[in-house]
């Protein structure tokens, strides 16, 4: 656990200005939280207070040895998409208590290794079927909410932030798709982006 903290005070020093912990998808921390894979009978299972003391006490120790002004992001499937896993009504629970922790934003994304079309959802998978999802979440925290998923144009994002959905938006793939995304959006340049189509070609090879 104590290894997430040195992580953190090592990307401190190296001059980043945040760390996101990974707790979503099926990783570590999300196995830990999710009801799904975790069948432990101690201290660390069983019911929500019990399954959500490792992230807990990972979001202490990043704390402790990053100081109170370093932001700390926490990434979370909303909804695993899977018998007993996350749903949204238990992901309301958990993010009150990582706010309660000292997380400074809640990254909302969904599935996990069971459920992957919603990790790297290809284009089946509606344009950011995950906002609502973030609506839900940033109505019962008062930290701001990033949204994943599908997001592949500026205007979207926009209307996802304007619509109070989300405080941001993560664009992954379309920044693959066009490195100069941001950059074209900032001129209001949108016609000339291109965008991700969701093929996931070349991208979900390299995430398994």
């Amino acid at each position: 656990m104590e290894s997430f903290g040195d992580a953190a005070a090592r990307a401190k020093e190296a001059g980043f200005e945040a760390v996101e912990i990974h707790g979503a998808h099926g990783y570590l921390i999300c196995q830990f939280l999710s009801g799904y894979s975790n069948k432990r009978d101690d201290a660390y299972g069983g019911i929500l207070e019990k399954r959500t003391r490792f992230a807990v006490e990972i979001v202490r120790d990043i704390r402790v040895k990053t100081g109170n002004y370093f932001p700390i992001i926490f990434r979370l499937s909303a909804d695993e998409f899977v018998d007993g896993g996350i749903d949204i009504g238990e992901a309301k629970q958990i993010v009150k208590i990582l706010e309660r922790t000292g997380v400074d934003a809640v990254h909302v994304s969904a599935g996990n290794y069971q459920s992957l079309q919603y990790v790297v959802p290809p284009m089946d998978i509606a344009v950011a079927f995950n906002a609502e999802r973030a609506a839900i979440i940033k109505r019962e925290i008062s930290i701001p909410v990033i949204v994943a998923g599908r997001i592949n144009d500026p205007l979207t994002a926009d209307k996802i932030i304007s619509g109070s959905n989300a405080d941001f938006t993560a664009v992954g793939r379309g920044q693959l798709a066009d490195p100069e995304f941001c950059n074209k959006a900032s001129n209001d340049d949108f016609s000339s982006i291109l965008k991700c189509i969701a093929c996931n070609q070349g991208v979900l090879i390299s995430f398994l």
